[in-house]
C-alpha cells in the first residue's frame, strides 16, 4: 500500500511538472512581447558610481544620468590597436543604436579605444571611464556622412565632427576619462588648401544659397569639422574630462540652450583650434575650466554677415566664470562673427598664466549686429603678448570684399569692465570704434597694470574712466614711436 501511494505521488509530480513546462511554453513568449526592450537589457546592465551625481543646469533643472550602462566592450568594440578604427566605429556606434536609452548610458571602459566619427541622435550620456582614452583617428572617410554645422559664422555641410550631437533635448559627456584627436597635424594641412572653399562658401550665403546644396565633401576643401559639436541641443552637461588636439575648434555649441559646461582640462596645440565657442546660443555657463589652446580660449559667436541676418539668433544669458587660462590667444573673445548679435554676458574671476589678449570684442564694418551689456569683473593675467583690454570694430576689414557696403554698421554699447590687474603687457587698453557708429558706454573701473606702449581710446563716446592705474615697463627698444610719446599712458583720439 505504501510503494502504491509512492508511486502514485511520483506519477502526479510528473503529470504536474509536463503542465508546468507546457505552460511556461505557451506563455512567455507573450511576457517578452509584453516586457519593454531595455527592460530586458537592465537585467544584464551593469551599476557604476559616475551614474550617482546630480547636476543643476542653468535653468535650474536638475538632472541625472541613467544609473545603468551599455558598455562597448559588450558590443565588440577592442582597446588599444588603432587598426581597428574602423570595427571599432561600428561597434560603438551600435551601442548607441540599439542600447543607449533614458535608463542606459554609453560607457567607455578604461583603455586606450581607437574609432572614427560618433553620431548621437537621441539623449545620450557619455560617461568616460578615468582610465578610457577615446581616440579619433585620421581617416576622412571615418567621417562621412556629412553633417550640417557652421564654418566661420557661414552654415554648410560638412565632415562630421568627431563627436555629433544632433537635437538631443537631455544628456552630458561625463567621467573623467580622455577624448583625443591623434595626428591632429593631418587635420590641419587642410588649413593650407581652405582658401578656394571659403570662397565658395561666402559666394553662397551672399547668395541665400540654401543649406542642403552648400555641400562641402572633398579634402580639398579644406574646412575642417569642430571635435565635439553640439548642434540643436539642450539640457546637456560636459563635466569631468579631458580634451587633447582638436581639429579645428573644440567645443562647438551651435544653436543650443541650456549647457553646463564644467571641470574641463582642455589642451590644443594648432590652427584655429579654439577651446569653447558658444555660437548662436543662450543661457549657459561656462564655470571652472582649464584651457591651453592653439587659438582663443573661450569665444562668444553668432554668425557671420548675409548668414547672420537670415537666422538671427543671438548668443545671450551666458556666466563665465572661475576659468584658468594657460595659455591662448585671446582669453575670452566676443566676435568677430556677431551678426546675429551677443547680450547678456557675465564674466567673473578669470586667472590667465599667458595669453595674447585678456578680453577681446571684435567686429568690422558691414558686418551688423550688436555687442551690448557685457559685464566683465575680475580678470588677472601674468603675462600678456598684447593687450588687456581690446576692443576693435576693424577686425580684418581689408580683406572684406571691395564691393560690399560698410554698412549695416556694427553695435557695441553698455560694456562694464572692472577689477583687472595685469603684470606684463604691450599696452592695457586698445579700444578703436567707427566715426560713423561710436561704442558707446562704455566703462572702465579699477585696473592696475604695465605696459610697453601707449594705451588708447577711439571713436567711443564718453567713455567712464574711474581708478586707471597705469605704469610703462622699461624698454631699450622704443625704435619710431619716440621717448615723448611714451610718456602718454592713454591716448584718446
Amino acid at each position: 500500500m505504501k510503494n502504491k501511494k509512492l508511486k502514485i505521488n511520483f506519477e502526479t509530480i510528473l503529470i504536474i511538472s509536463a503542465l508546468l513546462i507546457i505552460g511556461l511554453i505557451l506563455f512567455l513568449p507573450r511576457v517578452v512581447i509584453l516586457v519593454n526592450h531595455s527592460d530586458i537589457l537592465s537585467i544584464f546592465a551593469q551599476k557604476i558610481p559616475e551614474t550617482e551625481v546630480t547636476y543643476t543646469l542653468p535653468n535650474n533643472q536638475t538632472v541625472k544620468p541613467p544609473d545603468r550602462i551599455c558598455n562597448i566592450k559588450k558590443f565588440g568594440a577592442t582597446a588599444g590597436d588603432s587598426t581597428k578604427a574602423k570595427e571599432n566605429r561600428l561597434a560603438i556606434q551600435s551601442a548607441i543604436d540599439s542600447c543607449v536609452d533614458e535608463k542606459h548610458s554609453l560607457f567607455i571602459p578604461a583603455g586606450n579605444w581607437f574609432t572614427g566619427s560618433l553620431y548621437f541622435n537621441k539623449n545620450t550620456w557619455l560617461i568616460l571611464n578615468k582610465e578610457a582614452t577615446l581616440n579619433f583617428v585620421y581617416d576622412p572617410e571615418l567621417y562621412r556622412p556629412l553633417r550640417p554645422s557652421r564654418f566661420e559664422g557661414y552654415e554648410l555641410i560638412n565632415f562630421s565632427a568627431p563627436l555629433y550631437f544632433d537635437h538631443l533635448s537631455g544628456g552630458g559627456i561625463i567621467g573623467g576619462g580622455k577624448i583625443k584627436i591623434v595626428n591632429p597635424e593631418k587635420w590641419y594641412t587642410w588649413d593650407k588648401k581652405e582658401k578656394p572653399a571659403k570662397n565658395r562658401l561666402l559666394q553662397f550665403s551672399q547668395e541665400n544659397v540654401p543649406l542642403e546644396q552648400r555641400v562641402f565633401d572633398k579634402v580639398t576643401d579644406g574646412l575642417r569639422p569642430p571635435f565635439l559639436q553640439l548642434y540643436n541641443v539642450k539640457n546637456f552637461v560636459l563635466d569631468n574630462f579631458i580634451v587633447e588636439n582638436s581639429t579645428s575648434w573644440t567645443i562647438h555649441a551651435l544653436y543650443s540652450q541650456n549647457l553646463l559646461i564644467q571641470n574641463l582640462n582642455i589642451f590644443t596645440n594648432g590652427p584655429n583650434t579654439d577651446g569653447i565657442v558658444l555660437d548662436s546660443s543662450t543661457n549657459a555657463i561656462v564655470r571652472n575650466n582649464i584651457l591651453n589652446t592653439g587659438d582663443d580660449a573661450i569665444v562668444l559667436k553668432s554668425g557671420s554677415d548675409e548668414d547672420g541676418r537670415r537666422i538671427a539668433k543671438p548668443t545671450e544669458k551666458i556666466l563665465i566664470e572661475d576659468n584658468f587660462i594657460k595659455d591662448a590667444h585671446g582669453a575670452v573673445v566676443i566676435g568677430s562673427e556677431m551678426t546675429g548679435g551677443v547680450q547678456d554676458i557675465t564674466i567673473k574671476n578669470i586667472k590667465i598664466e599667458k595669453a595674447d589678449i585678456g578680453l577681446r570684442l571684435k567686429t568690422r564694418p558691414g558686418r551688423g549686429g550688436f555687442i551690448r551689456n557685457i559685464n566683465l569683473d575680475h580678470l588677472e593675467a601674468q603675462k600678456l603678448r598684447a593687450e588687456l583690454l581690446k576692443i576693435n570694430a576693424h577686425y580684418k576689414e581689408a580683406i572684406k570684399n571691395k564691393n560690399s557696403s560698410p554698412k549695416p554698421y556694427p553695435i557695441v554699447e553698455n560694456i562694464t569692465v572692472n577689477n583687472l590687474t595685469a603684470e606684463t603687457t604691450e599696452r592695457v587698453i586698445f579700444i578703436d570704434g567707427l566715426k560713423e557708429n561710436p561704442f558707446k558706454n562704455i566703462h572702465l573701473k579699477n585696473i592696475t597694470a604695465q605696459q610697453r606702449r601707449s594705451s588708447h581710446i577711439k571713436n567711443t563716446t564718453d567713455p567712464d574712466l574711474q581708478n586707471i592705474n597705469i605704469t610703462f615697463i622699461p624698454r631699450k627698444d622704443i625704435k619710431k614711436e619716440g621717448k615723448n610719446k611714451l610718456k602718454k599712458v592713454l591716448i584718446f583720439n
